[in-house]
């Protein structure tokens, strides 16, 4: 079977605390610090059980200033307090964007149902539905990494949703029911969490890229303050929307 390809790369940045968070001043134990006292957000990434600690708080490094306007002209009355489109990733806005136009991955069905949806502002958000994966990390808001040996924990703000990596060794479900944040499993590859996904529903809707698609991810702690995270997307060509 032939498949599509395609590979997204953003750096997490981790913050202190949440907008809506509580304990502001409470000190993470294990926290590098700097010689007076503060957050050395430069420093190693913390480690636990020989493996790099993606616990806390993470959230996408906010875009240049002036980039989204660039690429996707005056959001006009789009933009919103505590709900800014700058502040997002830009493949949030279009996981394809880095593509040259009529060179994106993608069928013609599926590239007319996201200009109409893109025109309309539809989205699954307006329907007060879950995001897809990767949307949801790529937002406005942070998420919470909780990490065990056998288990990843994932709690994202945006809407309570969470979402589960084994890291038991098991392998993902046959033919799985199709859910919202799919079936996740994931292995160490040295310092690289690599996490394979599948099983999503098609009404988390974002772009047809993320509709049922197989999902490849890859963590890479760099430091204290910051994670990179590499997408690549692989779907059967044969499926009419993608």
């Amino acid at each position: 079977m032939r498949f599509q390809t395609f590979m997204l790369g953003i750096a997490l940045a981790g913050v202190m605390a949440s907008a809506n968070a509580q304990w502001l001043n409470y000190p993470e134990p294990g926290t590098p610090l700097t010689r007076d006292g503060k957050p050395n957000l430069s420093g190693k990434a913390p480690r636990r059980n020989g493996r790099p600690d993606l616990s806390g708080v993470w959230q996408v490094e906010p875009p240049p200033t002036g980039e989204i306007e660039r690429i996707f002209g005056d959001l006009g009355s789009g933009v919103v307090a505590g709900d800014d489109p700058r502040t997002f990733s830009k493949y949030f806005l279009n996981i394809l964007v880095d593509f040259k136009p009529g060179e994106e991955p993608i069928r013609p069905e599926a590239a007319a149902l996201t200009l109409r949806n893109r025109q309309t502002m539809d989205s699954p958000s307006s329907h007060c539905l879950p995001l897809g994966v990767p949307a949801r990390e790529l937002g406005w808001l942070p998420f919470k990494i909780f990490q065990t040996p056998e288990a990843i924990a994932i709690y994202y703000e945006v809407d309570g949703a969470f979402r589960q990596i084994h890291t038991d060794g098991r392998k993902l479900p046959v033919n799985p029911f199709p859910s919202w944040m799919g079936y996740s499993t994931g292995k160490w590859e040295g310092d690289t969490l690599v996490v394979d996904a599948a099983g999503f529903n098609d009404k988390a809707g974002w772009t047809p890229a993320d509709i049922r698609a197989a999902r490849h991810c890859a963590f890479r702690s760099v430091s204290t303050a910051v994670t990179s995270a590499i997408w690549t997307c692989r779907r059967p060509s044969k499926i009419p929307t993608f």
